[in-house]
């Protein structure tokens, strides 16, 4: 009987898709599955809602990075509060991007003004299919 055992977490995968990529090559094994998943996501969510989900992820992150030099600092642990501050100044700064990307794709959506609104209601439209 073989048990189940929970993925090697230390092949991610990542590495290989750097190289792939930096040689102009298709993906391959983990990529590739996790690429498709990416295509299938896109699909499903549209761009919009995959950049915003990355902007909360980060900024989730960057959150947590924050708390803990918080902790350190509070134990005088300022070997501890070097670690992380590098590593929360990087995501605070890639969430930065990203929410500002977010701002942008929200403020470039196409909106609906209250004349469209008034006009489908009343039944005027510029629709000559009738």
């Amino acid at each position: 009987m073989t048990q189940n055992k929970p993925p090697d977490q230390t092949k991610h995968g990542g590495e290989a898709a750097i190289k792939r990529i930096q040689h102009d090559q298709p993906f391959d094994g983990l990529a590739l599955a996790e690429q498709a998943a990416v295509m299938d996501e896109y699909e499903a969510d549209g761009r919009a809602a995959m950049v915003e989900r990355q902007a909360l992820r980060l900024e989730t992150a960057a959150r947590l990075f924050w708390n803990a030099i918080c902790k350190a600092f509070q134990d005088d642990d300022i070997a501890a509060v070097d670690k992380y501050i590098a590593r929360y100044g990087w995501l605070a700064g890639k969430s930065l991007s990203a929410w500002e990307y977010v701002r942008k794709e929200a403020a470039s959506a196409p909106g609906v003004n209250a004349v469209d609104v008034l006009n489908v209601i009343r039944g005027d439209t510029d629709d000559e299919t009738e």
